[in-house]
């Protein structure tokens, strides 16, 4: 049987999926498809090709895959800042990722990623390549390291 510190834990993280899902919003792949225009029959196959290039992420959820919504412009593209946050922080599992996007930053001021990306995305790429940096430093006990204020538990 699980201790009640485990459980608990394990309730915070389902909580902090939850909320994250539910303030940002997340999409499957048949609504990125839908968004975009695309008319393939295979109403996954856009937002797969995207994932596969290092445009966007998605975050499993209850049994389904989400892509959160805030990585997506008014347009329904990606947002060219995401795939530079990939690029230096693809190592992170997934909802690493989502934290660290939705979570204050202290190279940002104390802003979160989020509320940068579509006015500042250089400097969301410049805190992002700041984490890289600051977790190569530390060495591979920091590799799966969330930012702060996000609830510890597995990926």
């Amino acid at each position: 049987m699980p201790s009640a510190r485990t459980l608990e834990q394990a309730r915070r993280v389902a909580q902090f999926r939850t909320r994250v899902l539910r303030d940002f919003g997340g999409l499957t792949a048949a609504e990125v498809s839908r968004l975009n225009g695309s008319d393939a029959s295979n109403k996954s196959q856009l937002a797969y090709r995207w994932r596969k290039d290092g445009r966007i992420f998605a975050v499993p959820h209850r049994g389904r895959t989400w892509y959160p919504a805030f990585q997506f412009g008014p347009d329904g593209q990606p947002l060219a800042g995401v795939a530079e946050v990939l690029r230096h922080l693809g190592d992170r599992s997934e909802w690493d990722i989502a934290a660290w996007f939705v979570v204050s930053n202290p190279i940002l001021e104390r802003q979160r990623p989020v509320d940068l990306m579509l006015d500042a995305p250089e400097l969301v790429g410049l805190a992002a390549r700041h984490e890289a940096r600051r977790r190569a430093a530390a060495g591979p006990h920091c590799r799966g390291a969330l930012p702060p204020g996000a609830p510890p538990g597995p990926g």
